[in-house]
């Protein structure tokens, strides 16, 4: 037998199992790598996402055969690949955009300044993120101009796709867009100077190039083009490519806008600075166009909080941003200081920020050097009624004040007012053949502007200042000896209001390049002011010196809202307002007015100030003569009844158990009629001459 074969000694490193097959990898390297699965597409579609296709397979060589059909079939599949590609990045832009911007990184989480390091804080003291501010020491001017609010548009968001609807709204030729936007900038931004020029062209000249952009910037373009066609003079070439009115297409693109801006907040929730241009520009379209006031209440509330919230109250004089983006800051807050103060006055509210709450300082720092006396700039208009605003901002202070108020105070700002007035440029401070001669049609480009500049700043001060010693001018006040100076001073400054458009209507409406909505808006409201004023004295006191003067005053108010009432509405309802009062203040009124009469005719004043009335929107017709006066004194003493015949575009719809009611509030669109009429807050009995006079301020 045999003998058995000796023990084989095995080594740690010999291994009797058997060898396994070399497995194919069914995923190329970069899947691998990441954990993903890979399709048999080559280079697979997870490479061609990530942009890794040079590292998908880089060993591996198809045969012959596929080579030469895929070299056949090269040229065919680059453009779909492309085409897969673009669809995979704008899926992955949708989800970004729904999912709101990226998130800042850790690292600047706590980043709560923009400042440099050693420049003041943009953080008030009760701030908490002031206690974080060491925080903020290490960063970096590259790093700050990055974070730095200027920077937060939205032109890393793209909407087009869902925008396309909206965008094939907008007029079909270029060349019509464009003059539009022209038109805007020369001859829109007189008064209202509210839209960044060199950032608006970047993003026009962008779409145009692509014609892709983001909702906010297609919703500017539409308010432009609204506002601009609020401007065109009837027969303008830049009619020719539309079919309706101006009044219509304005309300049409105006629409659109919103559109685009609610789809645009349904994204992105914060505010950026060309959001704060969007609402001012808002602003300026309903000013024009509406009879309704609460939107922009609405509105100037709304912008007041966004310009807040990006600190535009705090000058940028420190950041380190460029001079262009410092000045645009500075213009932003102004304006927005321009429209809450200026609301604030009409509606007889308190401001919004006061003079103490901020520190931006005035925009045009060329201008801000310049001596009153000495050569216009073009800047020296806006910046003349920015100081106006700053004064207005201490005057709303004192008349919403709740407490006793000092008339020395009431004459301080009084001569403050006087100062304003005569430090006007001398090239807006036109007298009245001046002022004719530049508003002429025969008259060129740069004289109308400086005319029509002129009718802002001097009927904006004239009003502010009658409205500051209104208060002081009831029947009861005027027992009171030291306060005859603010009776004086209002009956003269509503007389030289109601002059300073009296003398120039007539030469306005010859230019029928000027006579547009655009141009006519704020008149009507600074004339019902005057003439309200007027009215109340000569219902108070029919027959006190200089009766007649007054009594003429109100039939110039009354024919100049008759005829800018087809394209200012705000004029219609101040004419009805007028003509319902004028049996008061009629001559006879003191001999035929018993006092149910006179409860019964401020009654359908109040009610034709409020917002129960409707306005219906529709072209009112050409006024016809107006009635006999004889006509009044046939209606019944019970329920007097205004003549619609002659103003049809004014229809009360009032429930008669509500005729006689106070109404339980006083709305922003009742406000602005009220408060002219001195209506609110406790003082319609002042036209009865039954409220005790107080030294407290009443209210605008």
């Amino acid at each position: 037998m045999p003998d058995p074969l000796p023990p084989v000694q095995q080594t740690a490193d010999q291994d009797y199992r058997p060898s396994k097959r070399a497995r194919k990898a069914i995923n190329c390297d970069p899947c691998r790598q990441s954990k993903l699965k890979c399709d048999r597409a080559r280079p697979c579609s997870g490479c061609v996402l990530r942009g890794s296709v040079a590292q998908c397979y880089p060993n591996e060589r198809p045969d012959t055969v596929a080579v030469a059909s895929d070299e056949k079939a090269a040229s065919s599949d680059v453009r779909a690949e492309i085409a897969r590609i673009r669809q995979a990045l704008a899926a992955l832009e949708a989800h970004t955009s729904r999912s709101g911007p990226p998130a800042a990184p850790s690292s600047s989480q706590y980043q709560v300044s923009t400042r440099p390091r050693n420049g003041p804080s943009y953080d008030d003291p009760t701030f908490l993120g002031s206690a974080l501010s060491i925080l903020n020491n290490d960063r970096s001017e590259d790093d700050a101009d990055k974070h730095s609010p200027d920077n937060s548009s939205d032109a890393g968001y793209d909407d087009t796709p869902r925008n396309m609807d909206l965008i094939q709204m907008l007029p079909e030729h270029i060349d019509v867009i464009e003059d539009l936007f022209a038109h805007y900038f020369e001859a829109c931004t007189w008064i209202y100077r509210y839209l960044d020029e060199p950032n608006f062209t970047r993003n026009w000249t962008a779409f145009k190039q692509s014609h892709r952009c983001d909702s906010l910037t297609l919703a500017i373009f539409f308010v432009v083009i609204a506002i601009s066609l609020q401007y065109t003079p009837p027969r303008h070439r830049l009619l020719n490519s539309f079919s309706e009115p101006p009044i219509v297409l304005g309300s049409h693109y105006y629409a659109l806008a919103n559109v685009a801006y609610a789809r645009h907040r349904a994204t992105r929730h914060n505010h950026t600075l060309d959001s704060i241009e969007f609402i001012l520009i808002k602003v300026h379209f309903l000013s024009i166009s509406t009879r309704e006031c609460e939107e922009i209440w609405t509105l100037r509330g709304d912008v007041i909080s966004a310009a807040i919230a990006l600190n535009l109250h705090r000058d940028p004089g420190d950041l380190k941003i460029s001079s262009d983006a410092m000045e645009r800051r500075r213009w932003l807050w102004w304006n927005v200081m321009g429209i809450g103060r200026w609301h604030a006055f009409l509606f007889g509210r308190p401001p919004g920020v006061t003079n103490d709450h901020f520190s931006t300082q005035f925009p045009v720092e060329s201008c801000a050097k310049l001596d009153s006396t000495g050569p216009a700039h073009a800047g020296s208009f806006h910046l003349h009624s920015f100081r106006l605003v700053h004064l207005l901002g201490d005057i709303l202070d004192t008349a919403v004040s709740l407490r006793p108020i000092s008339y020395d105070r009431i004459l301080a700002h009084d001569e403050a007012l006087e100062e304003w007035l005569r430090t006007i440029p001398p090239v807006f401070d036109m007298d009245k053949v001046k002022l004719a001669l530049a508003l002429s049609a025969s008259s060129n480009t740069a004289n109308n502007r400086c005319a029509m500049q002129c009718l802002y700043l001097k009927g904006t001060g004239y009003h502010i200042r009658f409205t500051l010693h209104r208060p002081y001018t009831t029947p009861a006040a005027q027992q009171d000896t030291r306060l005859a100076l603010s009776f004086e001073r209002a009956a003269t400054y509503a007389q030289k209001l109601i002059e300073l458009y009296n003398d120039s209507i007539q030469d306005f409406f010859e230019n029928h390049e000027r006579a547009v909505a655009g141009n006519v808006s704020q008149g009507p409201v600074h004339l019902f002011a005057a003439a309200a004023f007027l009215c109340s004295q000569l219902i108070s006191r029919p027959e006190q010196p200089g009766s007649y003067v007054w009594r003429e005053n109100i039939r110039q108010v009354s024919t100049i809202l008759s005829r800018v009432q087809t394209v200012a509405p705000a004029a219609a309802r101040g004419l009805a307002i007028l003509r319902a009062l004028a049996p008061m203040f009629d001559e006879k009124a003191k001999v035929n007015m018993d006092e149910r009469k006179r409860r019964d005719y401020l009654e359908i004043a109040r009610q034709l100030a409020s917002s129960s009335y409707h306005v219906v929107d529709v072209p009112p017709p050409p006024p016809p003569p107006p009635p006999p006066s004889t006509s009044r004194t046939e209606q019944p003493a019970h329920q007097p009844q205004l003549n619609h015949s002659y103003n049809r575009n004014i229809i009360p719809v009032i429930p008669q158990q509500h005729i006689y009611g106070p109404s339980p509030y006083v709305a922003a669109d009742e406000a602005i009629w009220s408060a002219a009429l001195g209506l609110d807050t406790g003082a319609w009995s002042d036209y009865q001459g039954v409220s005790p006079y107080t030294d407290a301020w009443p209210s605008i």
